[in-house]
């Protein structure tokens, strides 16, 4: 994927994909790795200045390169019970902050996921 698409920094996105590879343990379990994707897909990532929002297609290809072998089938859904912990502080460890992307609910109200 381009990764100009969606108007994400190369810099930011090289960042995430390099600490991603390691997490290439912990992606091996199955549960944290869908749960990685996400919250990929459902939010925006900030570090040293940078700043990663993808979309669900982009996260499954992060997930799955990071992953390596035979890539999970992952498809996004709204999650409303926020953001697992143990993937927040793996990332956390790692020097990234994440923040829910503002969702809008059937009301008409922004809510944050999360």
């Amino acid at each position: 994927m381009d990764d100009a698409l969606l108007g994400l920094p190369d810099l930011g996105l090289q960042l995430l994909r390099n600490d991603l590879r390691l997490l290439e343990r912990r992606l091996r379990d199955e549960r944290f790795a869908r749960e990685l994707y996400g919250l990929l897909a459902s939010a925006r990532l900030y570090k040293d200045g940078e700043i990663v929002a993808a979309d669900p297609r982009l996260a499954r290809d992060l997930v799955n390169g990071a992953r390596g072998g035979e890539p999970l089938a992952l498809s996004h859904r709204f999650r409303e019970e926020g953001i697992d912990d143990d993937v927040r502080v793996e990332l956390e460890r790692l020097g990234w902050r994440v923040r829910p992307v503002q969702v809008e609910s059937e009301a008409g109200e922004r809510t944050a996921d999360g």
